[in-house]
């Protein structure tokens, strides 16, 4: 019998998943939406993640309440045209709006 609207967030990229049947019988135990966030979450450490999501701090600590920020300002000059990179950004950002950080 399927919960219901049981949500989790990603460990990996903060996006919400809902419940599936094929995690059923281990549910507690799912913490990334897909294979892919699980293989990163091997392949790439925490640390990148926690240097941006200290930068998104910083920066939002230097800005008037209720003002946001972009994932770009987060990034080098070089580094803003790497998609790969911006997405690492957002996830950072997911993360803490998911923790009520931001």
């Amino acid at each position: 019998m399927k919960p219901l609207k049981q949500e989790k967030v990603c460990a990996q990229c903060g996006r919400s998943f809902e419940w599936r049947k094929k995690w059923e019988k281990n549910w507690s135990e799912i913490k990334y939406c897909s294979d892919r966030c699980r293989g990163l979450s091997r392949d790439q450490g925490k640390a990148e993640s926690l240097s941006f999501q200290k930068q998104i701090m910083d920066l939002l600590k230097l800005r008037a309440t209720g003002k946001t920020i972009c994932p770009s300002e987060i990034l080098q000059a070089s580094q803003k045209q790497d998609l790969q990179k911006m997405e690492q950004v957002r996830q950072a950002a997911r993360l803490l709006a998911h923790n009520g950080l931001i």
